[in-house]
């Protein structure tokens, strides 16, 4: 018990500053291990997201043609 004491922060402020020097070692471990992307993994990380956009407009295209009669229908009825 006395070594898991020694190891907490006496004080509050070392309480505080404890969990965010953690996080900027962590951090800055994250960006080191990060490369640049290469040109063709590039292009198909932008063409599954140009997909993706598509996809969800087509699919809010399709349900706004789909739920407009239908509200029409429940409005007048």
């Amino acid at each position: 018990m006395a070594a898991n004491r020694a190891r907490e922060p006496e004080t509050l402020l070392g309480q505080v500053i404890s969990p965010i020097t953690s996080f900027a070692k962590d951090s800055e471990r994250l960006l080191n291990r990060c490369t640049k992307p290469t040109a063709p993994e590039y292009r198909k990380i932008a063409i599954a997201t140009v997909i993706g956009f598509l996809l969800m407009g087509m699919i809010g295209f399709v349900v706004k043609l789909v739920f407009i009669p239908v509200n029409n229908l429940i409005l007048l009825g």
